[in-house]
């Protein structure tokens, strides 16, 4: 399997060629910053199922994650990271009744639950950083 912006493998050739990762990944951002629908991911960036695919894909993988401790690491290094001034905006977590989602979360209860565990680490991983 090719790493985020690696070219195909030979294994990997088969078929139709690889959609380019930075049209891919402007796609994904288009939507995520818009939060419209995949079904409207402008054709510029390429099939909107392409863009849901890599998204989940990268996300898997974990890239996601080192993309944003590669960030971090880079602001701290230019001093330009505050921790004091640093929030999460969690309105992208689904509360049930009006209780934050991962303050019963339970890693051990939620093992099988992948948004939940992605949730959690999420949470984990921002309060760690500072």
């Amino acid at each position: 399997m090719a790493a985020f912006g690696a070219p195909p493998t030979s294994t990997e050739k088969a078929g139709r060629p690889r959609a380019h990762d930075r049209k891919t990944l402007n796609g994904v951002l288009y939507v995520l910053r818009t939060g419209c629908r995949w079904q409207d991911v402008p054709r510029e960036y390429g099939s909107p199922a392409t863009c849901w695919r890599r998204l989940r894909r990268w996300e898997e993988e974990g890239i996601w994650e080192r993309i944003w401790r590669g960030l971090l690491a880079l602001l701290d290094e230019q001093e330009k990271l505050e921790c004091s001034r640093a929030f999460l905006d969690g309105c992208f977590i689904p509360a049930k009744k009006g209780e934050l989602v991962w303050a019963e979360l339970s890693v051990a209860r939620h093992q099988g639950n992948a948004r939940d565990r992605r949730q959690w680490s999420t949470h984990w991983l921002l309060s760690s950083e500072c």
